[in-house]
């Protein structure tokens, strides 16, 4: 799903480049230079040493070190203690000298082009398949409508069409921010389930939702909403993502205003979002399975570039 979602907002890009596929990618590719029997793998090597040390040189430099530190109040300050420590340690650590240059934050380069059709062929006998659409930001009014959508079309349309009709494991819909996911694992006919994936929408902007079915959906993304959270973790959100106790809760009270009509809206401007052909960076598709899978569009000459799938394979 990182990777169906990579071609939607530079924020979701830079998921897949450091977590996703992609990044497995550069792993498997290292991996292959290093075990080379020849002269090349010292230079590989050494290529390798120098990037880390620009890695290093770059995050501990302190202008760019932020800390999330929390406890009990008669704990604190030992920990405060502890963190100017580090600091003054680090400040006196020798400077790693790197032939690399060291660009600021400010001025990244250019994010490079993912293909928004991937199909990664691996040692797998089953598929597993995704896609993404473009989704609102977690601020956004409309996104309680798209976490409630998500989890209408889970059990009310994909998992009878995805798994009782089409024999996979089993599938679904999420919403993050920025991306609805839809997902299905250890997939026989991973096509047909991408197709499903769009008709799950065409279905919902066409139907009244019940109001039990509605409930029952709202109580799952509250459940979602409020899991417990571990001491170690309290107030990662707002750190990382900049979500407050307040915007929690605004979005709580959003999820409580979904109604019906909100969900049947929704699923309306996803379903014309869907149908620009002038916008092919607002949907994304993923496929992975065996090198072998006839199941998937090798094809692609004489096709419009919404349509061309790239073949990446990944072979162990």
């Amino acid at each position: 799903m990182c990777r169906a979602a990579a071609s939607l907002s530079s924020t979701l890009l830079t998921r897949e480049l450091w977590s996703g596929m992609e990044q497995a990618r550069i792993m498997q590719h290292i991996a292959s230079e290093i075990g080379l029997k020849s002269d090349k793998r010292s230079d590989v090597l050494s290529n390798i040493i120098e990037r880390m040390k620009a890695i290093w040189s770059y995050i501990t430099s302190h202008r760019r070190l932020k800390f999330s530190l929390h406890g009990e109040a008669d704990g604190l300050m030992s920990g405060l203690k502890h963190l100017d420590g580090f600091l003054n340690d680090l400040s006196q650590s020798p400077n790693v000298s790197t032939s690399l240059p060291i660009k600021d934050s400010q001025n990244p380069d250019v994010f490079p082009n993912i293909s928004r059709n991937t199909f990664f062929a691996m040692p797998y006998t089953v598929h597993y398949a995704a896609k993404a659409i473009e989704a609102p930001s977690y601020d956004a009014e409309d996104y309680a409508s798209y976490r409630v959508l998500a989890h209408l079309l889970s059990f009310k349309y994909l998992h009878r069409e995805i798994r009782e009709k089409g024999g996979a494991y089993g599938g679904g819909a999420i919403a993050k921010p920025e991306a609805l996911l839809f997902y299905s694992y250890r997939d026989p006919y991973p096509l047909k389930t991408l197709s499903s994936f769009e008709n799950a929408i065409k279905w919902a902007s066409s139907r009244e939702f019940q109001d039990q079915d509605i409930k029952e959906a709202k109580l799952s993304v509250f459940q979602a909403l409020d899991y417990p959270v571990s001491a170690g973790s309290r107030g990662l959100t707002y750190f990382l993502n900049g979500i407050s106790d307040d915007l929690r809760q605004s979005h709580r009270n959003q999820v409580f205003s979904v109604d019906a009509s909100r969900i049947k809206n929704v699923a309306g401007k996803i379903v014309q979002k869907l149908s620009d052909t002038s916008d092919f960076h607002n949907v994304g598709h993923v496929v992975i399975g065996p090198d072998s899978s006839p199941d998937w569009i090798q094809d692609t000459s004489g096709q419009d570039s919404k349509n061309v799938w790239e073949r990446v394979t990944m072979m162990v």
